[in-house]
Parts: C-alpha cells; sequence; structure tokens
C-alpha cells in the first residue's frame, strides 16, 4: 500500500466539472491553485550519500511547479479540448505516483508523492 505524502483535494469541483457546472478551464485554475499551495519537500544538503535522494526531491518540487503551469496554460485556453485536459491530468496522476524515498540508488518503494483526491 502506498503511503501518500501530500494530498491535493480536488472536491467539489472535479464533481462539478464533470456535472458541466464549471468549465475545463476553470478545473484546471483550481488545479494550478492547490499545486501552488502543496508544500514543496525539504531537501536536504547534498552529500556523497544522498545524491540520488536529492535530485529525485529536487526534481519532485520542480515537476510540481511545472505542472503548476501547464494547469494555468490550460486554464487560459478558450478552445481547451478533452484530450489537453487529459494530458496534463495524466501528467499530474504520473507525477503524484512517484517515489519519493530512495537508499543510494534504489527506490524505496511505498512512499510516493501524492494522493489526488477526485472523490
Amino acid at each position: 500500500m502506498s503511503d501518500w505524502q501530500r494530498k491535493l483535494e480536488l472536491q467539489p469541483e472535479w464533481d462539478q466539472a464533470k456535472a458541466g457546472a464549471i468549465s475545463r478551464q476553470a478545473l484546471a485554475r483550481v488545479i494550478a491553485e492547490r499545486l501552488k499551495a502543496l508544500q514543496p519537500f525539504e531537501v536536504p544538503a547534498r552529500d556523497a550519500n544522498n545524491e540520488h535522494q536529492v535530485n529525485m526531491l529536487e526534481w519532485i518540487n520542480e515537476k510540481r511547479d511545472e505542472l503548476a503551469w501547464i494547469f494555468e496554460d490550460c486554464a487560459g485556453n478558450s478552445d481547451l479540448s478533452v484530450e489537453d485536459f487529459d494530458d496534463a491530468m495524466e501528467n499530474l496522476y504520473d507525477w503524484a505516483d512517484s517515489p519519493v524515498e530512495m537508499r543510494g540508488e534504489n527506490v524505496v518503494r511505498g512512499k510516493k508523492v501524492c494522493w489526488i483526491s477526485t472523490f
């Protein structure tokens, strides 16, 4: 079972978008704002024993910022297609499912970045 280190709450807006009460663009704006509000992972000082862990945590934080930008871009796109929104969500799910912990060069199974709450 995964041990999610963060939670991205997308309710009630997720259901509102599914029901057509708000647009994909409005939902994308909510996702961008909530991504920016997520607490970044603390990155320890780099040394010879933790380089892979530091690289992983830096990537997780940088990817969160990139995803926020992608969803902001979606929010501002009046022609946002379902496919483009779904691609952004797929990137979000992939990032959220990334492991958080390494020992040397080995990924430690279990700890994952973020639970995305859509229900």
